[in-house]
C-alpha cells in the first residue's frame, strides 16, 4: 500500500507541481488531494488510511471523494489532469478494485446501528404514550369518549 499512495503523491507533485501532504488550502493542493483520494478510494484503500498517509481526517478523504465525482462532471480542467494522473498511476497495474467487501460490511453496520437507535427512541416514546393511553382509558367510561 505504502509503495502505491507514494507512488501516486509522486505523480500529483509532477502533475500539480504541489505536495498535498502541506496543509495549504490553494485549489492546486486541493485538486490535487481531490485527485488522492478518488484514484485511491476507487482503488480500494481504506480512507483511514489514506488520511493517515497525507495528514488528513478520514472524513476529508470521503469528502475529497465526492467533490472529485462532482469536479469531473463539470470541470473540464480538472477531468484533464485528473485523467493524466490515474492513466500515469494504473499504467501496467490490475484494474480497478471497488470498495472492499470488509469496509461495505462495516460501512451497513454503521447505518443499521444508527438505525437501530432511532427505533429504539421511537419504542421509547411509545411506551411512555401507551402508558398515558391505559391511564385515559382507565378514567373515560366507554361511549363517554366523545363527550
Amino acid at each position: 500500500m505504502k509503495k502505491e499512495v507514494e507512488e501516486l503523491i509522486d505523480i500529483i507533485k509532477n502533475e500539480f507541481g504541489i505536495d498535498i501532504r502541506k496543509n495549504i488550502r490553494r485549489r492546486a493542493y486541493v485538486d490535487g488531494r481531490l485527485v488522492f483520494a478518488k484514484i485511491l478510494t476507487d482503488r480500494g484503500y481504506g480512507v483511514s488510511d489514506l488520511g493517515r498517509a497525507i495528514g488528513k481526517h478520514h472524513s476529508s478523504i470521503i469528502h475529497h471523494r465526492d467533490n472529485a465525482n462532482d469536479l469531473l462532471e463539470t470541470n473540464p480542467a480538472f477531468t484533464e489532469k485528473y485523467i493524466a494522473c490515474k492513466e500515469k498511476f494504473m499504467s501496467g497495474k490490475e484494474p480497478l478494485v471497488k470498495i472492499s467487501d470488509n469496509e461495505k460490511l462495516l460501512n451497513q453496520i454503521d447505518a443499521l446501528i444508527l438505525d437501530r437507535n432511532a427505533l429504539l427512541e421511537e419504542v421509547q416514546k411509545h411506551k411512555r404514550l401507551k402508558n398515558i393511553i391505559e391511564f385515559i382509558d382507565s378514567r373515560t367510561p366507554r361511549g363517554r369518549e366523545l363527550s
